[in-house]
């Protein structure tokens, strides 16, 4: 059912079965207190999901206009509130019908966020590293810490990031499904990591995600970056996968620029939309 509002919202699917698994195993989760389901005669109707940081809420295509959205809106805030989290959805850019229920019951569009994809069907230039630094595959028990708290300082300075403790944010990431430590790269230089690109593979939908990449402030402006997301992309090619796929805040125009000269384009957009406190 993700997967048909996905296809109506953006023209493809967006999330795999192991991510409905993954945001379920979350022990930050409570299925029987977070969750809902609307039933047709046919199947599912909606879905809902309380998530620490945001209600996810899909509606089947099949029965949109038919106030299920409505319906589950005051559901979901009210749990929302009861764990004391914020009342925060995001929703595609076309899904037009979501936008308008959401603005006409208090909420604002606070970030947008672009899917920048990129073909694969050619390989891509080289990556050039910046002298003295090294490149090696993610030590599992090892880096993990360390890789935690240069992503955080990093993403902090991003305008509306959410941050995550490393407990949260090893969840999320080291025990994911898709979590491999050959696709996760690590640069080093004068004794400390200070890049990182962090990728998934996603089988069913032929997709390489680079889920994180990070650069520390003081090696920016060398060409590490870059190197580090052609590296992730060369992976993903050599692999066979046809395409290659992020996600960038609107506001970040440096790194949309930098991902643009690596041969990625905007496709499609999520707005975050959260409610004006009463």
């Amino acid at each position: 059912m993700i997967r048909a509002r996905d296809l109506a919202d953006v023209g493809e699917p967006d999330f795999t079965l192991d991510d409905v698994r993954d945001e379920w195993a979350d022990p930050e989760v409570d299925l029987a207190r977070d969750s809902l389901v609307v039933e047709s005669g046919t199947g599912l109707a909606a879905y809902a999901l309380c998530t620490p940081h945001a209600q996810d809420v899909y509606v089947h295509p099949e029965h949109c206009g038919l106030g299920v959205g409505a319906a589950l809106l005051p559901l979901v805030e009210a749990r929302a509130r009861e764990r004391g989290l914020p009342c925060r959805q995001y929703i595609a850019d076309r899904n037009a019908a979501a936008a308008g229920l959401l603005s006409a019951n208090g909420y604002v569009v606070t970030h947008r966020y672009w899917r920048m994809v990129g073909d694969l069907d050619r390989d891509p230039e080289a990556a050039c590293f910046p002298q003295g630094v090294t490149l090696r595959q993610f030590r599992l028990g090892v880096d993990d810490r360390e890789v935690h708290a240069l992503v955080q300082a990093a993403f902090s300075e991003i305008e509306g990031n959410i941050a995550y403790e490393f407990d949260p944010w090893r969840v999320r990431s080291i025990e994911s499904s898709g979590f491999a430590p050959k696709r996760w790269f690590v640069a080093e230089a004068e004794g400390r990591i200070v890049g990182v690109s962090l990728s998934e593979v996603w089988e069913s939908d032929g997709v390489g995600w680079v889920g994180q990449l990070a650069v520390a402030p003081d090696w920016r402006g060398r060409g590490l970056g870059r190197a580090l997301l052609l590296t992730s992309i060369r992976a993903f090619r050599e692999r066979g996968l046809p395409r290659a796929a992020l996600s960038v805040h609107g506001a970040n125009l440096r790194a949309a620029r930098l991902y643009e000269s690596a041969g990625m384009r905007p496709a499609w957009r999520h707005d975050r939309f959260e409610k004006v406190a009463d």
